[in-house]
């Protein structure tokens, strides 16, 4: 008796949470972030960068990577940088200055 073949939709995906570290530079008033993307083509990483938090979706084979991380502070969207090599996907993000568009009341 054949063993009847298991039909699997071209367009199912498992949906995976990557592993992210990230570590907060003081000194440099930046935020660095390492995402884990194994086997994932650079062309297939999409990056978005809200002043409060990331937000990492990546796509290998029917594995969808999505990875979300919410700041306590605001960052600098256009200021943001990202590099990606060996699975490995390094974002730095410098954070604002709170005060920066603080307005001083007169008493």
């Amino acid at each position: 008796m054949a063993i009847a073949e298991k039909k699997v939709d071209p367009e199912f995906r498992y949906r995976i949470t990557p592993e992210i570290d990230y570590e907060i530079d003081y000194d440099n008033k930046a935020v660095d972030l390492d995402i884990e993307l194994p086997g994932v083509d650079k062309k297939d990483i999409e990056l978005k960068i809200l002043p409060g938090e990331v937000h990492v979706k990546a796509v290998r084979g029917n594995i969808e990577y999505h990875g979300d991380v919410e700041f306590g502070f605001d960052v600098i969207p256009e200021k943001t940088t990202a590099k990606y090599t060996n699975g490995l996907l390094q974002v730095r993000a410098l954070i604002k200055d709170a005060m920066e568009e603080a307005r001083t009341v007169e008493i």
